[in-house]
């Protein structure tokens, strides 16, 4: 593999590998997939090597420090005439070395930076305002079909100043509560071109939708990776979805993209380099404002969607292997079942490695997408856990 995960990949830009004598108004830090920064670039524009990687939780750090992520993402675009609606549906993982995904967090101004090139869409957004952070149950909120977790932040904007009406939220897992050096996150994207004079407004105009998950961190330097033993990784995974079985029953249904939440749970025999994942959890009952429902376009996305799968167990295995020595693997879900009823995988893989100063922390990323007919069924999702 060239880089870390290098078949999903994210590129995630945040701050500080801790460079000392750095100014963090200019420092910068790349994270490599063996661990360590590959270059501390000042304002003079020199670069020297780092070996060992910060021993800081995530987005605490001292200097712009680019961390290596893998995930995925879904995308839903809808378009409306007089003669109708067209649903596309894309979906995409990319590799690290990409940069077609990326978050930046500058220390300095405590701002992140969100850019997705990924399954269709061209996001490049910066929540500078500390009005951005914000939380369910007040005025302010995420927008709809945002997950609403437990211990996890949310950052959410919506630009209104300019057509199209836009609003993209990106959220995180908060670290330091179940992981340190690597953490899960979460972006989702509204488009709703509702005044564009070439639309038919009587349709509402085109509604595009997009979803990612993500796992990002610190990677563990390939030298500290165990070569004896075992371990138990215990942690959390979060997806995105789409489970439509009713389109070959229902007129025109919209696919929803749901999200999943739960637990993960990695074995890893370090001397054998095999690795064994299960993962638990249940689709989320998404947040819909009544008051949104009451316009005609809140509606529509409330009565359009195939059936709510809200409570609904979700489960998935899988294996991997890794060299031993090295601080990345590879492998395949073998199975998965949404509400105890199995998915005909026809694309089942997982990709991941190994985090912190010496592997006490594992993160990765997995697809399933289903092969049965009349149905369209994708889960994109990442896990990380700590010893």
């Amino acid at each position: 593999m060239k880089s870390a995960f290098s078949r999903f990949g994210l590129l995630l830009v945040l701050g500080g590998c801790g460079a000392g004598g750095t100014d963090p108004n200019t420092a910068s830090c790349v994270v490599t997939a063996a661990g360590g920064c590959s270059g501390i670039v000042g304002t003079g524009g020199s670069t020297s090597a780092s070996p060992t990687p910060p021993a800081e939780v995530l987005f605490k750090p001292s200097a712009t420090t680019t961390y290596p992520a893998v995930g995925g993402s879904i995308a839903v675009n809808e378009r409306y005439s007089a003669s109708g609606r067209t649903e596309t549906y894309i979906s995409s993982t990319a590799s690290a070395e990409s940069g077609r995904l990326s978050v930046a967090y500058n220390p300095t101004t405590a701002a992140f930076t969100v850019r997705v090139s990924q399954a269709g869409a061209a996001v490049n957004i910066l929540y500078d305002d500390p009005l951005f952070r914000t939380a369910f149950g007040q005025l302010r909120e995420p927008q709809q079909h945002v997950p609403n977790i437990q211990g996890f932040e949310y950052l959410s904007k919506k630009q209104t100043d300019s057509l199209p009406n836009i609003q993209e939220t990106f959220f995180y897992q908060t670290p330091g509560q179940s992981t340190r050096y690597v953490t899960l996150a979460g972006f989702v994207r509204h488009y709703r071109d509702l005044d564009n004079p070439t639309a038919v407004r009587a349709f509402f105009g085109p509604f595009d939708r997009l979803a990612t998950a993500m796992v990002l961190g610190t990677p563990s330097p390939a030298s500290s990776i165990p070569m004896t033993g075992r371990a138990t990784y215990q942690g959390n995974m979060l997806a995105t979805a789409v489970y439509n079985l009713d389109i070959d029953t229902v007129a025109d249904v919209r696919s929803r993209l749901d999200w999943i939440y739960g637990t993960a749970n990695v074995s890893v025999d370090f001397a054998k380099g095999t690795i064994a994942t299960e993962l638990t959890g249940s689709f989320v009952d998404l947040p819909f404002s009544e008051l949104a429902a009451q316009t005609p376009e809140g509606a529509l996305r409330v009565s359009g969607f195939n059936r709510p799968n809200a409570g609904v167990p979700f489960a998935a295995s899988g294996t991997a292997s890794f060299t031993t020595g090295r601080n990345t693997y590879t492998g395949t879900i073998t199975d998965a079942s949404v509400g105890g009823t199995a998915i005909k995988i026809g694309i089942g893989t997982m990709e991941g490695g190994f985090y912190g100063p010496a592997a006490q922390e594992t993160g990765g990323a997995f697809r399933i997408q289903g092969a049965g007919p009349d149905q369209r069924v994708e889960i994109i999702g990442a896990f990380a856990g700590s010893k």
